[in-house]
């Protein structure tokens, strides 16, 4: 397992907070929502339904420590309420670490790494009033440790992978259908990667990802079909970036964008196009940061916005933006954040003021 997993997942949540507003050169910084220990920490970022509600997880508290799913309800007066709709016991999983994805039936999707029934990994889905259901735990043949988040394809179908087990024990990717079935469709191979980040479907119908390898390889960017048919498009090297566990984001350009470890940066952003064709964008230096704390972000200005979770002036992470044309800069947040986000993480919103 890689060094600062953990605390780049707790990083996501923070991160998806500030950049809502990243089009702008300055944002104003504001807690809605502090968590308790009883309550554990957030984890994987949130999402937001047109009432306004947020909804996301949280790896640890609850009464039984294993975790939660958790609403926050605009109170009509700029603040939020906050409820937990679910409670993880272990059996129907443990400590839950991404992003919710809503299916087409209006129902929230979600992964845990641990518990289930082998306590290998669970698959669930709850609604917006609780209601929940546990629709797979892992078994290690089918793989262990679902990592990064599901991705609704176009054929109506979630698509997911797990970081561990199948056949050679480096991870599995799966299908899971509209009535709940999982079904385990690539394990992956030692030339492909331990699959990390989760996918995305580009225009041309295929899946992205990343993967991640042991020492002293540094890591492979794969597609694949729906299918599950695995091809690696690029093996890094380290002078071009190592380990990337982020998932990709296909920007307005048809182009796929991503962040990783730096190899012997301290971290780069690079472009990879869909039949391969691999470019780094920029090289980051301590100062700017680095151990990516979550996917890159388009924004209206059409620019990528991305965080890190080291580095800077105080060493506590940054923000930053990239054209892609590769122009790179630093952006600020008008209040400190008080530290790196940690098990009692807050729930952040930036708002504009330029």
């Amino acid at each position: 397992m890689l060094v600062g997993r953990s605390t780049l997942r707790f990083f996501l949540l923070l991160g998806a907070g500030a950049l809502a507003a990243s089009a702008l050169a300055a944002q104003a910084y504001e807690t809605v929502h502090s968590f308790s220990l009883d309550h554990g920490g957030p984890s994987g970022g949130l999402i937001q339904e047109p009432d306004a509600k947020l909804y996301g997880v949280a790896s640890g508290g609850g009464r039984y420590g294993k975790g939660s799913v958790f609403v926050l309800t605009p109170d009509g007066i700029g603040g939020f309420g906050y409820a937990e709709l679910h409670e993880f016991t272990g059996g129907d999983g443990n400590s839950p670490q991404t992003l919710l994805v809503k299916g087409n039936d209006g129902l929230f999707y979600g992964t845990t790494p641990w518990g289930g029934a082998n306590n290998l990994g669970a698959v669930f889905r709850v609604d917006a009033l609780g209601n929940f259901e546990l629709l797979h735990s892992f078994s290690g043949a089918d793989g262990q440790n679902p990592s990064g988040r599901l991705l609704l394809a176009d054929d109506g179908n979630l698509y997911g992978t797990t970081e561990f087990g199948g056949a050679e024990g480096l991870g599995t990717a799966y299908r899971l259908t509209p009535s709940g079935v999982a079904t385990a469709i690539h394990a992956f191979t030692s030339l492909q990667g331990h699959p990390a980040g989760g996918l995305v479907q580009a225009a041309d119908g295929f899946l992205y990802g990343p993967a991640w390898v042991s020492p002293p390889a540094y890591g492979t960017l794969y597609r694949m079909t729906l299918a599950g048919a695995v091809t690696v498009i690029h093996t890094f090297s380290g002078a071009d970036g190592s380990q990337p566990i982020q998932p990709l984001v296909e920007a307005t350009d048809g182009k796929l964008y991503g962040v990783a470890y730096g190899g012997v940066y301290a971290g780069v952003v690079y472009r990879i196009g869909t039949s391969g064709t691999f470019e780094l964008l920029h090289a980051l230096t301590a100062a700017e940061g680095f151990v990516p704390g979550g996917p890159l972000l388009e924004a209206s200005d059409g620019k990528l916005y991305g965080g890190m979770v080291y580095g800077g002036s105080e060493n506590r992470g940054t923000i930053f933006r990239i054209s892609t044309l590769g122009a790179f800069e630093l952006r600020r947040l008008r209040a400190r954040l008080g530290g790196r986000p940690g098990p009692a993480a807050l729930v952040s919103r930036a708002t504009a003021t330029r």
